[in-house]
């Protein structure tokens, strides 16, 4: 997915289902060129999340390649049902770069520790140079943003790792049968 000054992300605000989906792509790929260590994501479900595009698989398998023993992808979510049904190709790229994959399964009881007026989805990246924070607000109209204020990013990864201190392993990298 190769950026053109027309589709770079921009700080602001955006509204609707196409523009949060372009944000998450752009936020993903800006964050990966960027040489972030840590990316992070919040969903209930992660189901219109692009994490089955051939393009960003590609973008992620060359980040997490880059350095290995340093990049990690955080997933936070109720359940990772969604993402088991509508991103087969993502499923198979986390079997492949477990090692660098953490997700984590929270209990709905665990948004009481963070309190109301939290995003509906949030994803955040972070490298010596650079913070992302893309927030999505409301999955209604689909009003979100996207900043790169430290201190939005502090703000919105604190609450992310609230939520994650209640949360336990998931979604396991290999399935094994009997």
């Amino acid at each position: 997915m190769a950026t053109s000054p027309a589709s770079e992300l921009q700080a602001g605000e955006f509204t609707g289902r196409a523009e949060f989906q372009q944000a998450l792509r752009l936020a993903i790929e800006q964050a990966c060129a960027q040489g972030c260590t840590e990316l992070g994501a919040f969903d209930p479900d992660f189901g219109v999340w692009p994490w089955s595009e051939v393009g960003l698989l590609d973008l992620l398998s060359d980040w997490v390649r880059a350095a290995p023993a340093s990049r990690r992808l955080h997933l936070l979510a109720p359940q990772f049902d969604g993402v088991r049904r509508a991103h087969p190709r993502f499923v198979a790229w986390r079997g492949r770069y477990g090692h660098a994959v953490q997700a984590r399964v929270f209990e709905l009881e665990a948004m009481a520790a963070v309190g109301p007026g939290g995003p509906a989805a949030l994803f955040w990246a972070r490298s010596p140079a650079t913070q992302i924070t893309l927030r999505l607000m409301s999955t209604r109209n689909w009003r979100g943003s996207v900043s790169f204020e430290a201190s939005e990013f502090v703000r919105w990864k604190d609450w992310f790792d609230v939520i994650a201190q209640h949360s336990y392993e998931s979604f396991a990298s290999t399935t094994l049968g009997l």
